[in-house]
């Protein structure tokens, strides 16, 4: 009678690990297929997939300065605003900023979401510029862009593909829409220091 019973138990067992085992290789098959890829060059960094389907890389994100390596003052872009208005990102001060429409300010975090949980210095102020959704009844709003700023000055940003309201080349005469190519990329930042590949065993 024990030993059935610890037959029982032991099968039941068995049969945990093994769709333990099954949903693994499952979940690992599947994200095989959905390998992430960073492009970098110096405090420039640019994180998306690399397609399934036509093996390319596609850029989702880029994000513009570091706790470590605060935003130069020649990045060679230009961001469209909520009213449409064009601003080379070199010339986007705090002020402006602030007077933009679809402001959210947030002080309640030590980073901006993306930098890899590195913290800003303490006094940092955080504003996301929103854009509404609208193509469903529920009040939704995309992050178009976030700013971290010390005493006045821009010193880190994140461009999301979702909210952007549009992407420009510094001299204002290209648009840009994402998801964006490697090629893309290069075209506005150059070359990168590094590219890496690889697959994410658990992603949240």
């Amino acid at each position: 009678m024990i030993a059935r019973k610890n037959l029982i138990i032991g099968l039941g067992a068995l049969g945990i690990i093994i769709f333990f085992v099954i949903t693994m290789c499952a979940y690992l098959w599947i994200k095989g297929f959905m390998k992430r890829v960073l492009w970098q060059k110096g405090n420039i960094r640019a994180e998306g997939i690399v397609n399934p389907k036509t093996k390319e890389k596609e850029f989702s994100r880029i994000y513009l300065g570091d706790p470590e390596n605060l935003l130069e003052a020649n990045i060679p872009i230009a961001i469209e605003g909520p009213n449409g208005e064009i601003i080379i990102l070199s010339n986007l001060s705090a002020d402006k900023i602030i007077n933009m429409s679809n402001v959210s300010y947030d002080h309640s975090y030590t980073t901006i979401p993306g930098y890899r949980g590195t913290p800003w210095q303490k006094g940092t102020a955080f504003i996301n510029i929103l854009k509404p959704d609208l193509n469903t009844n529920i009040k939704l709003s995309y992050i178009a862009y976030s700013f971290a700023i010390i005493d006045g000055n821009v010193v880190g940003a994140i461009i999301y593909d979702e909210g952007c309201y549009g992407l420009w080349d510094k001299n204002m005469s290209k648009k840009y829409k994402f998801p964006l190519s490697q090629v893309q990329i290069e075209e506005i930042f150059g070359k990168p220091d590094k590219i890496e590949v690889w697959t994410p065993l658990i992603e949240f």
